[in-house]
């Protein structure tokens, strides 16, 4: 624009020099501008020439125009480059299997040319997008991270479920599990050994100290453990719904509030790159799981900082990886695990084709 380019560039003459155009046509555009707005932007008797107070008003909202011009130039350059490359996307296993394959679907009928890759394992979300590996998460809440550098939008709520074999006392009462019972028994729960888990901090909140025995992030497994009477597992309720629940009984948790929610998540410095991108389009407009909350809103591209969660609306209820996954023992301290032997299973493709 001729106009933050002669505020740029200190005048007329060096403007024109600056944007490779004639001075009498930098001059032209000024002069059309002015008189659009039936002002004088510039007093040309200062040397160098300086805004008037109505060409200072109008400054801001110049440059705001043009960031919005740039931003628009970026989503397009954005579309080209998705229309013939990929998407990478890192998920918690339980957001991966129940919520991306529609996503997937769905994206892939608008950008059949466009690959996924699916990087589904809970522990490298937050690494991978702040290495660069992939552009896109997905996890859960908690296990909280405090690192400024990322942004998150919740995408729904689900509650926590308590797990247990048929024969468990809290079984045998049959009634909704009080939270603080939970530290009476040795818990199955997801997680993969870095730091505390989901349970863990959901459980401190309410001043419960929870004793941790098996750490797993596949469902199948966790509900293994409890069919084989190993433990209490306290999970959210995507990975019961979606899985074979024969041999266990699921009970609900008193409290209502102790919930888990999950979030889209990208790097705070690539807010207004990614949020226009048509993958994280079909994220924010696909059909939930069954038995979700509802917590999205319409996002636009400069929104968000790093610094919090994007604020949600009024829920509503929705009715309708590469590597081996594997669990871990505690012993003694937080910090020393060992592996545990079993069966063996086929484990998700780490990399889904879109279209």
């Amino acid at each position: 624009m001729s106009f933050t380019a002669v505020v740029d560039h200190g005048g007329f003459a060096a403007a024109a020099n600056g944007t490779f155009r004639a001075q009498s046509r930098v001059s032209a555009h000024i002069s059309a501008l002015e008189r659009e707005l039936r002002v004088q932007l510039f007093d040309r008797r200062s040397r160098p020439v300086a805004l008037t107070p109505a060409g200072e008003a109008y400054l801001t909202h110049a440059r705001a125009m043009l960031g919005q011009l740039e931003l628009g130039r970026n989503a397009v350059a954005e579309v080209n480059q998705l229309a013939r490359g990929h998407v990478a996307v890192a998920a918690d296993p339980c957001a991966a299997a129940t919520f991306l394959p529609q996503v997937i679907q769905e994206f892939g009928r608008r950008y059949p040319g466009i690959h996924i890759d699916l990087i589904e394992e809970l522990a490298q979300v937050d690494d991978a997008l702040l290495t660069g590996r992939v552009q896109v998460g997905l996890r859960p809440l908690y296990p909280l991270s405090g690192d400024r550098r990322l942004h998150r939008v919740a995408l729904w709520r689900e509650p926590m479920r308590v797990v247990v074999h048929p024969q468990h006392p809290l079984a045998l009462r049959g009634s909704a599990v009080d939270a603080a019972d939970l530290a009476k028994y040795d818990l199955v729960v997801p997680g993969s050994g870095a730091g505390q888990t989901e349970a863990e901090q959901l459980l401190a909140q309410r001043g419960i100290t929870a004793r941790i025995t098996y750490l797993t992030n596949v469902p199948q497994t966790l509900i293994a453990l409890v069919r084989s009477d190993l433990g209490v597992g306290l999970t959210n309720e995507l990975a019961v719904a979606n899985g074979t629940t024969e041999g266990v009984r699921v009970l609900p948790l008193g409290d209502a509030t102790m919930v888990r929610e999950v979030s889209v998540v990208c790097e705070a410095g690539q807010v207004a790159l990614i949020t226009p991108n048509p993958f994280w389009k079909a994220l924010m407009r696909c059909r939930l799981p069954r038995g979700t909350v509802d917590v999205r809103r319409p996002m636009s591209s400069t929104e968000g900082d790093g610094t919090a969660a994007t604020p949600t609306p009024t829920p509503r209820l929705v009715d309708g990886g590469g590597e081996r996954h594997r669990a871990a023992h505690r012993t003694g301290t937080a910090q020393e695990f060992r592996p545990v032997r079993l069966p063996a299973c086929d484990a998700p493709s780490a990399v889904l084709a879109s279209g």
